[in-house]
């Protein structure tokens, strides 16, 4: 199989262009639920594992709590840092390699930003490293599509206009993955840009195996962001909530290891 090209599109300024005029106005009411659902205790420490430019990691820290959030793209998290406040940090991190060790009470992985790394282990290696930097007892929310749902009723091509520039998409799925073709029509550049991406289909199964192999184990599986009933077939999302029942023994204090190191690489 070739090359999945996602990081040239995850980490291009045509997808800030392009995504950063659209509004998600059930975004608030989908966290204030979640929020309702978990009471995070006073004091608590979270983290959005996967923030693009920050949206949701704002509405998280408007809560009061010290929050977090990562992402591989400096182009994000550049953006995201002009909001940060005395509560809310933003960090470039790779989520394949590990983050504070045992520091967070709640972790959110949303909005699908996950499943398109080219192997099994890199995908193991993203919920290892969430699971790493939750406390014991500390909850992780995971956001993905329902591969049922999107298989019978799938996306369809289309082509958007923003600020002069074209976005033209494509998508068809195998029976591993959903594809994604972008192709860029900026007037700026003299040929049109071409970006590539999949996804895996992962099912609960696949996420229930994975989050249990790094110590979470499944209290609540919801199928919509009204956190409805979930429906292998019938409803459009994926949505686990996950405990962490088991220590990372030996690391105590607060460590970062954006690139891989074993002292803190942001000092």
């Amino acid at each position: 199989m070739a090359r999945n090209e996602w990081y040239d599109w995850f980490t291009s300024p045509y997808l800030q262009k392009l995504y950063a005029t659209v509004s998600n106005p059930g975004r608030e009411q989908f966290i204030e639920r979640i929020m309702n659902l978990v009471k995070p205790a006073p004091g608590s420490e979270l983290l959005e594992a996967g923030c693009g430019w920050g949206e949701t990691t704002r509405i998280l820290a408007g809560y009061g709590f010290e929050t977090t959030g990562t992402d591989l793209s400096d182009i994000s998290i550049t953006a995201a840092k002009e909001f940060e406040t005395a509560n809310l940090h933003f960090y470039l991190h790779d989520l394949r390699l590990p983050f504070w060790s045992n520091y967070y009470h709640l972790a959110f992985n949303l909005y699908s930003n996950f499943g398109f790394y080219d192997t099994r282990r890199e995908h193991s290696n993203a919920l290892r490293t969430i699971a790493g930097s939750l406390r014991p007892e500390g909850i992780f929310v995971f956001d993905y599509f329902n591969t049922g749902y999107y298989e019978a009723y799938p996306v369809y091509d289309d082509q958007q206009v923003v600020d002069g520039i074209t976005y033209t998409m494509s998508r068809w799925n195998d029976a591993t993955h959903f594809h994604s073709s972008i192709i860029v029509g900026d007037p700026a550049v003299n040929e049109p840009l071409h970006f590539k991406q999949r996804k895996v289909k992962f099912t609960l199964g696949d996420i229930t195996q994975l989050l249990n192999l790094h110590g979470l184990h499944v209290e609540h599986v919801f199928g919509d962001y009204e956190l409805g009933a979930y429906d292998p077939v019938r409803t459009p999302r994926l949505i686990v909530i996950a405990r962490k029942t088991e220590y990372d023994g030996g690391d105590k204090e607060k460590r970062l290891y954006s690139d891989g190191r074993t002292t803190d690489a942001l000092t």
